[in-house]
């Protein structure tokens, strides 16, 4: 977690250290592959385990353990090694992949060879380590943002090379930055510039790519956001469609405090009031001076909210008459975000997955019951359905009721109780009972032509869409 909540200079914020992170996945790949030969050398650890061992803990717990299987603790560790490499692999392989360019804007000598390595990645099929570190001043690096860890630019660069061609390639983003890119792979200190263009280059990536936070709290903040905006599991493409709309305000809603508060003008003038009141009332006014703001609870409760929205709905509204065609194509991207669920990672993993699974057993990952009944994977809570098991007695017993007489399935006393406004006799479990039953038969009525199986018949059973005016109250 240290390196996520690292500093970077040039953004002035903690936690924003995505153009890093490929450099802190070279290094994590580097400094597993030391453990993995540190374990496979574990009788010679475990005799006498030397000062640049990189577990000195684990072959001294070894060593103070007698009668231990060693074979089985190192086998053991290996395992997890293992286990930690998929993972690994996992979480970070995309920044080798479709956000590679951002690796373009890390420390200067290694965005120099993630630069050179995209410009010359396509036209050249077999480049080498040398091609990439050639013009390099020094072979070694030692990189402020990663705790002064010493990189070895050449190993880096076969790092890249083995990663493979990037989809990033045929991305927008690398063709909007292109130009930039360019400038960085012929050694551009992008970070420093001397030229007027080279200062709009850098507001440019500031403004669209530098509030790309790391894995900390803005990702949880985003999170959190998402799960207000809707209530259907669909967080991952909540939060990417959150980040898109605000990230072109994220430098505006960072600008709170530059707004002054009329809060304590109102309340002086209210005490002022009321003060003169009990003047003219013969009473003594129970404020005896004037009102003073209390900074102690900090700037947030100084803070006027409707005049920060209003800057914030002013400066959209500004960029859209400087710059309408560019706004517009924001707005579609984030409006084509929320719509189009096959370009979601989550859906990408998905269909990676149903391949792997037809790969391995030879038959095709079958969907949900609801996808196989209706063709949608619409949530029940999407489609206003009940769910049964969220209906307490207590508080939907009526409700039940009213749902049963539309449905028609309460016998000629129960009918007869109900229109004269008396207690039925059936119990809540049995009408629940009758209405699931009448869902199966309503649905094979509408679906004649279609096999219903016991498990697809098991998922009907447990919502329902009402088709009376009730109003059941399920709890979350």
């Amino acid at each position: 977690m240290e390196f996520n909540h690292a500093l970077d200079k040039n953004i002035g914020r903690t936690g924003f250290l995505a153009h890093h992170h490929l450099v802190r996945y070279f290094l994590k790949t580097i400094e597993l592959k030391e453990l993995k030969q540190e374990v496979e050398k574990g009788a010679q650890y475990i005799a006498q385990s030397p000062q640049t061992a990189k577990l000195p803990s684990f072959w001294q717990a070894m060593r103070d353990c007698e009668g231990l299987d060693t074979k089985y603790q190192t086998d053991r560790a290996r395992k997890f090694l293992k286990l930690y490499e998929v993972s690994l692999h996992k979480h970070n392989q995309h920044f080798c992949n479709e956000l590679l360019f951002l690796g373009c804007f890390g420390e200067k000598p290694t965005a120099t060879i993630v630069a050179k390595y995209l410009m010359l990645v396509c036209d050249e099929d077999d480049l080498s380590a040398q091609d990439l570190v050639e013009g390099q001043q020094a072979k070694l690096f030692m990189s402020s943002i990663h705790n002064n860890k010493t990189i070895d630019l050449e190993a880096f660069a076969r790092f890249l090379i083995e990663c493979g061609k990037s989809d990033c390639l045929d991305t927008m983003h690398f063709e909007r930055l292109y130009d930039i890119l360019c400038k960085i792979s012929n050694g551009a200190d992008f970070w420093n510039p001397t030229t007027e263009q080279g200062w709009h280059d850098l507001i440019f990536y500031m403004n669209f790519y530098a509030p790309l936070p790391s894995t900390m709290e803005e990702i949880e903040r985003s999170v959190k956001t998402a799960r207000l905006c809707k209530r259907t599991g669909k967080n991952e493409q909540n939060v990417s469609s959150y980040g898109i709309a605000r990230a072109p305000l994220l430098t505006k809603c960072d600008e709170p405090n530059l707004l002054l508060s009329s809060y304590g003008e109102a309340m002086r003038e209210q005490r002022a009031s009321e003060a003169s009141a009990a003047s003219a009332e013969g009473k003594e006014s129970r404020y005896s001076g004037e009102y003073k703001e209390d900074l102690s609870r900090g700037p947030a409760r100084l803070e006027n909210v409707l005049k920060h929205s209003l800057n914030i709905y002013n400066y959209v509204e500004e960029q859209k008459k400087q710059d309408k065609e560019g706004y517009e194509h924001k707005l579609d991207i984030t409006l084509a975000n929320l719509g189009d669920k096959s370009a979601k990672e989550s859906a990408r993993r998905q269909r990676d997955y149903a391949a792997n699974v037809e790969k391995q057993h030879g038959k095709s990952l079958s969907g949900s019951a609801r996808q196989r009944q209706q063709g949608v994977d619409t949530t029940p809570y999407m489609a206003g359905r009940v769910v049964f098991a969220k209906c307490l007695k207590a508080k939907n017993m009526n409700a039940m009721v009213v749902e049963a007489v539309a449905r028609e399935l309460l016998d000629e006393s129960d009918k007869a109780a109900y229109n004269e406004g008396k207690p039925v006799s059936i119990t809540y479990t049995s009408i629940r009972a009758l209405i699931a039953n009448d869902v199966v038969r309503r649905w094979k009525e509408e679906h004649k032509d279609k096999p219903l199986s016991e498990e697809d018949e098991k998922e009907l059973r447990k919502t329902f869409q009402p088709i009376s005016d009730a109003e059941f109250v399920q709890k979350d």
